[in-house]
């Protein structure tokens, strides 16, 4: 009898195993764009390396292998960094990284988008068209920090897209607006002449239109306008 129900005993674990096993491989099947892949690495991999080196000290290696990713590598991250949080998935992906005896990790969605970030950071001026589609995060609490972090690393490619901070903004985001100041402080101090002016010339529209989204005071209106209009250089 003992040995009996000790049998059953195992074939529920393995059955409660496999359908464990096989919902974890469910929810990270690889879905969207395919990763891209460089001398045997995906690029997850790359940005996960660059991160514990840390993000702004890279190797030749890994500069070697953003530039081979260039353009072509956009798609899959910004289809990872857009993609839905799922507070389902994530509490699935929680409860099965807790469960040590299998030894697999399951990427969190926070993990995701952070990977995601930092991979276009890296691609550096290679992400320059995703610009439209990121200006669209700058109220999202996941996401504004590295929108605001790979507009500022584009450079004079950036140029085209500094419009798209502010359209819409004037009618209903004050989240987005509260992001987007600051960034375009910051871009009115860039290196480049032309991202200086670019960004003051917006810092100023924007000035001019945060009334109707904010209501602030005259004297709130007057310091944001005073602190965020930096003078552009000639």
């Amino acid at each position: 009898m003992s040995e009996a129900r000790n049998m059953k005993r195992r074939h529920v674990l393995c059955l409660v195993t496999g359908v464990t096993l096989f919902a974890a491989v469910f929810v990270a099947w690889p879905r969207g764009p395919k990763e891209p892949v460089y001398k045997g690495k995906p690029i997850t991999q790359w940005v996960d390396e660059a991160y514990d080196v840390g993000i702004f000290d890279q190797t030749e290696e890994t500069d070697a292998a953003m530039r081979a990713f260039g353009t072509n590598a956009v798609p899959f991250l910004m289809h990872e960094l857009t993609r839905p949080i799922s507070s389902r998935e994530g509490c699935f992906r929680a409860w099965f990284n807790g469960l040590s005896f299998f030894g697999i990790h399951l990427r969190t969605d926070e993990e995701r988008v952070r990977v995601a970030g930092h991979g276009l950071m890296l691609l550096e001026t290679n992400a320059a068209l995703a610009l439209p589609v990121l200006a669209r995060y700058l109220d999202d609490p996941y996401r504004s920090a590295f929108v605001a972090a790979i507009f500022r690393s584009q450079g004079d490619a950036a140029l085209p897209y500094l419009p798209y901070l502010t359209a819409g903004l004037a009618s209903t985001n004050a989240v987005a607006i509260a992001n987007v100041v600051p960034l375009l402080v910051t871009l009115a101090s860039a290196p480049s002449p032309l991202v200086r002016q670019a960004a003051t010339n917006q810092l100023a529209w924007l000035c001019s239109n945060t009334l109707t989204v904010l209501a602030p005071s005259p004297k709130t209106l007057r310091k944001l306008q005073t602190n965020a209009l930096p003078t552009a250089a000639p």
